[in-house]
């Protein structure tokens, strides 16, 4: 990635497909599919992923762009709707 915007239009794409992906899952729950042991697999991970990138973040451990852990938060949040 060259340009700033390649970077942006590349995290732009992960967050749809991200988004998608995560949607797919909760309507598998919807239609019993998946079971509450899955489901609780599914947001531990995710709520794993952005306290481990709101950390790195806080600490400036790592060169993570600001926003980014944001992205896992947004996602626990659509799988819950």
């Amino acid at each position: 990635m060259t340009t700033d915007e390649e970077r942006t239009q590349y995290y732009d794409d992960k967050k749809k497909r991200d988004m998608l992906n995560v949607k797919f899952i909760g309507n598998l729950f919807l239609n019993r599919s998946l079971n509450m042991a899955i489901m609780r697999i599914c947001c531990g991970q995710l709520l794993s992923k952005f306290v481990e990138g709101y950390c790195k973040y806080e600490q400036k451990t790592d060169q993570i762009e600001e926003g980014l852990y944001e992205n896992d938060l947004d996602a626990l949040v659509a799988l819950f709707e």
